[in-house]
């Protein structure tokens, strides 16, 4: 194993990866390594291999991403600077190559390794196919599973390491007693999907061998397909963590609503049971590698595309100084906020006024949308399930207290008519609903071109005939009036009920902040948390340095 001192100078590939890390960041990243067992620095490299790679469909061969702190670095300099034998570095990846997934200890009995090896496997099969729900910290697996579905694949893939598996009664006692976390709901109130429904429920009505393994077939399909098309978002993400300067990866969703009414609190009555309380809307957005932000409102803006994408422009607003020139945009299906003719139309003027060089929209598979932005609101759930909120302030500080990196709080205040100011520039658009795809550039004419997929594992973009835009847009949208029609109706009871349930506040303060907002819950311009007002329009005032 080479000193550290002297790896600076070791010419370990043409770029030279060497030079350009720090000896600090080199000690400690050796250290985190080398503190540990042999066989647990075995394991840790195999599920580095199982987390870095990616599997290339044209060359057939696997890719390796080595990443030292946030610096991407070839192989010989992630082995060296690691200080991992070149035999035991290929050994495990070998390992990897075979589908292994954890290290044989030769000191256990053969039945514990094949135990937990099972229980990896589980694991990282919820992992690459559940959904990471936003009310709980549970993963449903696709409702078209059945756990003798799971239980066949863990023995297939697992063959080569184990030609003996476990039993179905054990592999189950396993799944009950290591991840009961991880399901296959009876009931799921969140969207399904058409497809794992329906080849569910004729694989429930055959009992025909030959129609069960055509059924079997497409279900193995149909999970393949959804785990790429997340396997991508999640390339995406990694390109975004380690190139911020050229790429920016943006997921964004709103949170069930019915978890953040006001007053909370932890240990319900029957009066606070049934009490009337205030309506409160948070639209959540991770920017990876960079932070998780929470937009807080009260109703008083329709639930729209303009809200949806006057958050995404507060956060264009904020990264004003650093916005790199690809835009990855992560959103759900739902028509009505995202996925419309306006979304693709504002993305569309970022690139005519080069905001952005490249905006490339994803949409995964209706009823597989669950991902990491669901799993910020599930950790806000738990929080409120072991916290009382009693007012606006109280509920966006938990919302910073809930998850870690430490999320943001912003209070929603200036919302944009971006669609009335669109429409009249806007072509028109057809059976955008059916791709899950979307990619925004300029031609040589600087006007924006759109190109669609179905999949973002087709390998042929589509393009549309007419630009998006058919005229230049000038000027700048209107600022909605916010609306608290929902609160005024309802105002008397609200204030009634809330005064009733101070009995339960612990902070006197609480109850000032309640009185404050019937006073003043529809003045112009209040503000009940942080100032987010924007001085200008962002797309009339910001473009990018030359």
């Amino acid at each position: 194993m080479m000193a550290i001192e002297f790896l600076v100078a070791v010419m370990c590939c043409a770029a030279m990866c060497l030079g350009g890390i720090s000896q600090e960041l080199m000690v400690a990243s050796r250290e985190n390594v080398q503190s540990l067992s042999n066989t647990e620095r075995k394991q840790w490299l195999l599920d580095y291999f199982w987390s870095h790679s990616n599997y290339d469909e044209e060359s057939k061969k696997w890719k390796f991403l080595y990443i030292i702190g946030t610096v991407g670095v070839c192989c010989s300099a992630f082995r060296q600077i690691l200080g991992i034998p070149s035999t035991t570095f290929y050994a495990v990846r070998k390992m990897f190559l075979n589908k292994q997934r954890v290290i044989i200890n030769r000191k256990e009995r053969q039945r514990m390794t094949k135990s937990k090896s099972a229980v990896e496997w589980l694991k990282y099969y919820a992992t690459s196919f559940g959904e990471k729900l936003p009310n709980t910290c549970q993963i449903h697996l696709p409702p078209c599973s059945t756990k003798l579905h799971v239980y066949e694949r863990m023995v297939s893939e697992s063959q080569v390491e184990f030609p003996e598996p476990i039993s179905y009664s054990h592999f189950l006692r396993l799944w009950r007693e290591e991840a009961s976390y991880i399901a296959i709901p009876k009931h799921n109130r969140f969207s399904k999907c058409d497809t794992c429904t329906l080849i569910k429920t004729k694989l429930g009505e055959t009992r025909d061998p030959a129609k069960r393994a055509i059924l079997i077939e497409k279900r193995e399909k149909h999970l393949r397909l959804q785990n790429m098309e997340r396997q991508k978002y999640y390339k995406h993400q990694t390109k975004a963590k380690i190139h911020s300067s050229k790429y920016l990866s943006i997921i964004i969703d709103g949170m069930d609503q019915s978890k953040t009414q006001i007053p909370h609190f932890v240990h319900a009555s029957k009066f606070t049971s049934s009490m009337w309380r205030l309506r409160v809307h948070l639209v959540g957005v991770i920017l990876h590698g960079i932070g998780v932000y929470g937009f807080f409102d009260l109703f008083e803006y329709s639930h729209s595309t303009n809200l949806t994408l006057s958050v995404l422009l507060s956060i264009f607003y904020m990264l004003k100084e650093s916005l790199p020139d690809v835009l990855y945009l992560q959103m759900d299906n739902c028509a009505r906020e995202n996925k419309n003719r306006y979304v693709l139309a504002f993305m569309a003027y970022l690139v005519e006024r080069k905001i952005f060089r490249k905006v490339k929209i994803s949409f995964l598979i209706v009823g597989h949308t669950h991902e990491d932005v669901d799993q910020v609101f599930s950790k806000f759930s738990h929080w409120l399930i072991r916290h009382a909120a009693t007012t606006l302030e109280k509920l966006m500080t938990g919302f910073e207290k809930c998850f870690s990196p430490r999320p943001t709080s912003i209070r929603t205040s200036d919302v944009y008519n971006i669609t009335e100011w669109l429409t009249p520039h806007i072509n028109a658009i057809k059976n955008h609903s059916r791709p899950h795809v979307f990619k925004i550039t300029s031609d040589e004419s600087g006007k924006a071109r759109l190109f669609w997929k179905e999949w973002s594992t087709d390998k042929k973009w589509n393009e549309t005939t007419e630009y998006i835009l058919k005229s230049d847009v000038e000027g700048e949208p209107d600022i909605v009036v916010p609306f608290f029609d929902e609160i005024h109706d309802n105002i008397d009871r609200l204030e009634n009920d809330v005064k009733t349930s101070f009995k339960y506040f612990a902070k006197e303060e609480d109850k000032e902040w309640w009185y404050c907002f019937f006073r003043n819950y529809d003045a112009p311009n209040e503000r009940y948390g942080p100032d987010t007002n924007f001085a200008f329009f962002l797309p009339v005032t910001l473009t990018l340095p030359e």
